[in-house]
């Protein structure tokens, strides 16, 4: 999910890029740019067969804290999107087939409308891929 990170770092110049890009590095949303790559790192981890979906869980807390904060991102609609077609596939992932359902159906409420907007295609994919592997076959 690069794109996210993308949708944080695109909007420099509202966060002051002007001087050559070191406010933008220095702005409130650089922190979300490193819980979300502490995220995607946690996500990636193997977990010992004790406790399989522990860093798992980790990540799914830091995107739930990143949700709540992107409101205030001047691409706040399209990161919600994005964080929760990701909340619907690490809920997947850990089995709880119901959370990841909710998260995947405001997901796409949330993108109605706006399929022509690119920053929404990747996110409306990924919810429907997901919707479609939850199906029985």
């Amino acid at each position: 999910m690069i794109y996210v990170l993308y949708l944080f770092l695109d909007r420099r110049k509202e966060m002051g890029a002007e001087d050559g890009g070191t406010a933008a590095t220095s702005s409130p949303f650089s922190s979300m740019v490193l819980e979300y790559e502490e995220a995607e790192s946690l996500l990636s981890r193997e977990d010992p067969p004790e406790t399989p979906y522990e860093s798992k869980y980790r990540a799914r807390e830091k995107l739930k804290s990143l949700l709540e904060r992107c409101a205030d991102h001047p691409a706040g609609d399209a990161l919600a999107v994005n964080l929760l077609a990701r909340l619907g596939a690490v809920d997947h992932e850990v089995e709880e087939l119901s959370c990841s359902q909710e998260d995947l159906e405001r997901a796409l409420k949330a993108a109605d409308g706006s399929e022509a907007d690119g920053r929404f295609v990747m996110p409306v994919l990924v919810c429907l891929n997901q919707v479609l592997s939850a199906m029985p076959r």
